[in-house]
């Protein structure tokens, strides 16, 4: 299956301390799009050296539906935390016009030392006709030049953006390359404001990943971090080419039986064997839609196909299976 590229938007940032477990972060930058996956990824920590603040609900004042937020770091864990919340298919706002209200809690059940870093931003062209997260993993740092989650495992298509969000003491934190920055803040001293980095990055392959952050300070320790993988958008539009001499697939030869083979040979798969009307142009055949005999055809796919009209045929050949 084809997808649409996905990219994303910074839509607003705010930056506090000594909050109370409330914050409130507006889309001053750009308005949202209909049908757009907003996202709040937060860096916190607290003046409490015993507990960790964590993201507990999110709601705006639009009607957005706001999934449970997902914490790197329990309440218990006194280290900087990163969270991250998401809503789906949000309604179109005018900038300035969405208010995103995040309620923050510790292991004592107060927040009234907290300094937190909040990105508000919305995905473009993922999935938003049901949940779009494919997966998302922690990662804790323990010392070394960098922070790696866990790796996401395979992923569910080929095409995907992350979210990567780390908090820490680890001064100015440095991405790994390839990514778009959404919001970089240095850490600074006691309960001041933590050091938070919030990028995405599309990807592209079902193979695992893993989110990372570079620290300039060997000896970093307890630095939090999350990857989300969100699901590319189908585009629909895919089709099988059949290119042949175009003496063997002409309009005189109508109309044609063929047999395709998908992921395999002759031998090693059965046919899907069917009739085509006519050609699409002299030596070409074209399959969109509802004549794909497939379901979920991907650009990945290899296809072998054979055709037979009145008098000519050809041999087996290998089709194209492309986006369009």
């Amino acid at each position: 299956m084809p997808y649409l590229t996905p990219s994303s938007r910074k839509l607003g940032e705010t930056t506090a301390v000594s909050e109370d477990g409330t914050v409130t972060v507006t889309n001053t930058i750009a308005a949202v799009n209909a049908g757009e996956t907003l996202v709040v990824a937060i860096g916190a920590t607290d003046a409490d050296t015993s507990q960790a603040v964590t993201l507990t609900s999110v709601s705006d004042n639009d009607g957005n539906t706001w999934q449970t937020p997902t914490n790197a770091r329990a309440t218990a864990d006194y280290v900087p935390n990163a969270g991250l919340a998401f809503a789906y298919n949000a309604n179109a706002q005018a900038q300035s016009a969405l208010t995103v209200t995040l309620t923050l809690a510790e292991a004592d059940g107060g927040a009234d030392g907290v300094a937190v870093n909040v990105a508000l931003l919305a995905l473009v062209n993922v999935e938003d006709g049901s949940n779009p997260l494919d997966v998302i993993v922690e990662g804790e740092g323990t010392g070394a030049l960098y922070t790696e989650t866990t790796p996401t495992g395979p992923l569910g298509q080929d095409t995907s953006i992350a979210v990567d969000v780390s908090a820490g003491w680890y001064g100015d934190p440095n991405s790994t390359g390839g990514s778009a920055n959404i919001l970089k803040v240095q850490n600074g001293s006691g309960p001041g404001n933590v050091g938070t980095l919030v990028e995405t990055r599309v990807l592209s392959g079902t193979g695992s990943t893993v989110g990372r952050v570079d620290h300039p300070d060997a000896a970093t320790v307890g630095v939090s971090m999350l990857r989300a993988v969100f699901k590319a958008k189908s585009s629909g539009s895919i089709r099988i080419k059949l290119l042949a001499d175009p003496l063997t697939l002409t309009t005189a030869e109508k109309p044609f039986d063929v047999s395709l083979w998908r992921n395999g040979t002759q031998e090693q798969v059965l046919a899907r064997r069917f009739t085509v009307a006519d050609v699409t142009s002299d030596g070409r055949i074209d399959l969109e839609g509802a004549d794909i005999p497939y379901e979920n055809l991907s650009t990945s796919d290899t296809i072998k196909a054979y055709v037979v009209g009145q008098t000519r045929w050809t041999g087996i050949f290998d089709a194209v299976v492309e986006t369009f």
